[in-house]
């Protein structure tokens, strides 16, 4: 049987090539490269639980633009019924203990490390509201079970007096979103180029962030001009944290670690405009991205969980740079 971190790299291959496909076919393009992936409408988080996506899950629920989710159980929990396979799984991490002899004192220590374990999840657009009658299925089907294994039958949780319902997410001003993007950028204290051209990258040699004038920045089908700039400028920001005298992420020209470096940026452009209440979608110049990344996950069970963990901190990294914290959110 699998393990979690297979079974997690197998469900993002296939996710990636069903994208890959859709570009190769024409049913997707780069200009449409939001229509494969879904946008992520606030933080990822359980609705059931309110736990926020964290780390490798987060960036789970990015690629698979999953803003609500939860379990099967957890949708029962707040009025909502499952009827088709999960969407994808996420990973929760367990604790092992054990105890090895010291050789050189001869005395028994106690070593912990995590193993890790999937779990299945829906997104909010694939459940229906709990019935009377979705309810009596549910229970006979659990109650025929319960026969065949001589278990007590599992019992369906009270239907909730209101169901949970998508929080309403106003839009931002533009004026406004271009304002907190500027303020995000310059509480962290990055040298920002901004130019009066087409150009938008981040030197590494020069640590400085290249980036065009905010009136440069143009609506597109999914976005206004002041989304593009957020995504855009934050999506360098995330190269930004990488270099040596900050997080050190040793960038490289090597197709797997660039490839990997590429993700962590976009994965911190998604996190960050979430929090920001723009809707994040892959930046579609990066759509030529996805055979690289394919690539590089090739047998690499660790590199979703790797760039999670990289992203995670990344974000930590730079919420820390402002003098005031926004709400958290990953």
């Amino acid at each position: 049987m699998a393990n979690a971190n297979e079974k997690i790299t197998d469900q993002v291959k296939t996710k990636l090539t069903e994208i890959s496909e859709a570009i190769r076919s024409g049913s997707a393009s780069a200009e449409d490269f939001q229509m494969p992936f879904g946008g992520l409408t606030g933080s990822p988080h359980n609705v059931d639980t309110g736990h926020h996506a964290t780390g490798s899950n987060a960036l789970l629920c990015w690629i698979y633009g999953a803003s609500h989710y939860s379990t099967y159980d957890g949708w029962l929990r707040v009025g909502y019924q499952v009827t088709t396979p999960a969407d994808f799984h996420l990973v929760k991490p367990r604790p092992v203990t054990y105890e090895k002899e010291n050789k050189q004192t001869g005395e028994t220590e106690t070593h912990t490390f995590c193993r890790f374990n999937c779990f299945p999840v829906w997104a909010a657009a694939s459940v229906t509201l709990r019935t009377a009658e979705s309810d009596a299925k549910v229970q006979a089907a659990w109650n025929a079970r319960a026969a065949r294994t001589g278990k007590p039958a599992k019992q369906l949780p009270p239907m909730p007096e209101k169901p949970w319902s998508p929080p309403v997410i106003e839009r931002r001003p533009d004026v406004e979103l271009q304002q907190e993007v500027k303020q995000y950028l310059a509480n962290t204290g990055a040298a920002v180029n901004w130019i009066d051209g087409d150009r938008a990258c981040y030197m590494p040699s020069l640590d400085e962030i290249t980036l065009p004038l905010p009136d440069r920045f143009r609506d597109t089908k999914t976005a206004t001009a002041a989304q593009n700039l957020a995504s855009t400028a934050l999506h360098e920001l995330g190269h930004w944290t990488g270099h040596s005298s900050r997080m050190d992420r040793k960038l490289s020209q090597e197709r797997k670690a660039y490839s990997q470096e590429e993700l962590i940026a976009e994965g911190v452009s998604a996190i960050l405009c979430a929090r920001l209440g723009v809707e994040s979608t892959m930046r579609m110049d990066h759509a030529q991205y996805i055979a690289s990344w394919l690539q590089a996950l090739g047998n690499d069970h660790n590199f979703i969980f790797n760039s999670g963990a990289h992203i995670a901190k990344a974000v930590e990294y730079l919420d820390a740079l402002q003098p005031n914290q926004l709400d958290q959110a990953a």
